[in-house]
């Protein structure tokens, strides 16, 4: 009888006391070599620096967003008092870019002042910064909107009534924003 690539003998002696001497063993038959997993292709690194490792990102660097607030569904700008969603209307004040820094930590560069957005830990979020530790955001998917969290206390950002302010422990529907590219 052949099993699993051994030959196993069949005696039809009943009752024999075992012998002395085991029986002598078949020659083992050789199995296939195993085959050899393909190589890895090499990391290659993203144009903003982030590790190859890093997930993907939930947006394309260099394209223009807009950004919704979850209050009133109005578009968020770069305006002189900070950043607000108040606006009916697309235009300038209400682009953006996401430069993805590693994993879900993003910057939010406004198209207005060509800089980055800041968590201003009691204030509202101000777009006039280089890409610095208070300007790296954590940005997460939920359905077919995202939250913002800023890095002061790890809070959720707000679309309030007198702007984007990050100070929020909860997760509802002022803190979720609808961002699309634009076309």
């Amino acid at each position: 009888i052949i099993s699993g690539g051994t030959l196993f003998l069949k005696s039809d002696k009943k009752d024999e006391p075992p012998s002395a001497s085991p029986p002598a063993a078949s020659p083992p038959v050789a199995s296939p070599p195993a085959a050899t997993p393909p190589a890895a292709s090499p990391p290659v690194a993203s144009p903003t620096g982030a590790s190859p490792t890093a997930a993907s990102s939930y947006f394309t660097e260099g394209v223009d967003y807009s950004i919704k607030g979850g209050r009133e569904g109005k578009y968020c700008a770069n305006d002189n008092v900070g950043l607000i969603c108040n606006r009916d209307v697309l235009s300038d004040w209400e682009k953006f870019q996401f430069t993805q820094v590693e994993g879900d930590i993003y910057g939010i560069k406004s198209m207005r002042s060509d800089k980055y957005c800041k968590d201003n830990k009691t204030g509202n979020m101000s777009c006039n910064h280089d890409l610095n530790a208070h300007e790296k955001l954590t940005i997460k998917k939920h359905g077919d909107q995202y939250s913002i969290k800023g890095p002061w206390g790890n809070k959720y950002c707000s679309d309030q009534s007198g702007g984007l302010v990050c100070n929020t422990g909860h997760l509802q529907g002022w803190e979720k924003f609808t961002i699309k590219k634009v076309n």
